[in-house]
């Protein structure tokens, strides 16, 4: 009886809710579509995580590439805002003394890195040069010099294009096959150790010495030249009047072709020329990094970078920095170069500016 009466519900009950096992299924065309989203979804996931890692890694590199550039541009403005010429006053000439003169033993030269780094090292250079003496303290001789942290050195800076082959670890000459050599700008760093300065050799009792020998001389030593950093296309190196000391010439750049030459003018003449045994007061120092990839293919699709770039006909008047400055920066885009500028103003601690 219990028997009849359940199956009698069990038949009521499929009368009421009729079998719907098939409304949630999926058709085999609507599993293919879900599988194609689903495949297509994980694809452009794919490809987005790649694009975002190779802009990881590109970034990364140039944030390495341009931290390099950065480090070398504080340390090169460190050492340029230590330059000194003990500059004194002293007769115009000892046996008919007839007036004062500023007078140095030390110099400080800037100028066009191909016209004074070309003749004692030869190569292919942009921008300008610096050569200057410091009391830098440097010397090879640390274990009796230690202590002498004010000896006086020559200093200096340029770009130079060249491969590299001095600066190769010798082991790379016996590597096979052979790794190509790599032609690429430096940022190169002159440092003449004080047991070896070459200075006073030509200025001590010869005041009237104009002569480039004093960095020439250290210039043709390998062991007094050092890369401070690889990458970096053009070096420029301005100086200027500090705004307290312009006065009626501030409309006149000390250097309008960015030459300067402390050295004494031959002949003499009357007044002094107010940049003659002087430091200027400032020197706007601007640098141009490239990062390695950028590097590497200037190096590829360049036999002449200087020339192809038009850095052999930029900075030679002061009075168009701003417009070179753009025409580089241009030039460097229109080649998608990745590049970083760097200026900065540095003040010369030494120096003691006086003009008439």
């Amino acid at each position: 009886m219990w028997q009849k009466t359940i199956n009698s519900d069990l038949a009521c009950l499929r009368k009421s809710y009729p079998k719907q096992r098939n409304a949630w299924a999926f058709t085999l065309v609507e599993l293919l579509v879900a599988i194609s989203a689903a495949i297509l979804l994980l694809l452009m996931m794919t490809a987005m995580t790649e694009q975002a890692q190779q802009t990881l890694q590109q970034t990364s590199s140039r944030i390495e590439a341009f931290r390099e550039a950065r480090g070398a541009f504080d340390a090169m403005t460190r050492r340029i805002g230590q330059a000194t010429l003990n500059t004194y006053w002293d007769y115009d000439d000892a046996n008919q003394p007839y007036r004062y003169l500023r007078q140095s033993e030390l110099r400080f030269r800037c100028g066009n890195a191909q016209d004074l780094v070309g003749n004692a090292r030869p190569g292919q250079y942009s921008g300008q040069a610096l050569f200057f003496q410091g009391l830098l303290g440097e010397t090879n001789q640390s274990a009796t010099h230690q202590a002498l942290s004010g000896l006086v050195n020559t200093w200096g800076y340029f770009v130079e294009y060249n491969d590299d082959q001095e600066f190769r670890p010798p082991f790379l000459e016996t590597v096979n096959p052979a790794i190509p050599l790599k032609s690429r700008f430096r940022l190169m760093e002159l440092r003449e150790p004080s047991e070896r300065l070459t200075i006073y050799e030509h200025t001590d009792g010869n005041p009237d010495y104009a002569g480039n020998a004093w960095f020439e001389e250290p210039l043709g030593n390998p062991a007094d030249m050092h890369v401070l950093a690889e990458n970096i296309l053009i070096l420029v190196m301005q100086p200027k009047r500090s705004d307290p000391d312009k006065g009626a010439n501030s409309g006149q750049p000390i250097a309008p072709d960015y030459e300067y030459n402390s050295a004494p003018s031959i002949p003499r003449v009357d007044p002094q020329p107010v940049t003659e045994h002087q430091l200027p007061p400032l020197i706007q120092v601007t640098m141009v990094a490239l990062d390695e990839g950028s590097a590497s293919r200037l190096e590829e699709i360049s036999d002449d970078p200087i020339a192809d770039l038009g850095l052999n006909t930029l900075f030679t008047d002061t009075a168009n920095y701003e417009a070179d400055l753009e025409t580089l920066e241009n030039v460097l885009t229109s080649q998608g170069l990745s590049f970083r500028t760097f200026s900065t103003e540095v003040s010369l601690r030494g120096a003691k500016w006086s003009q008439p």
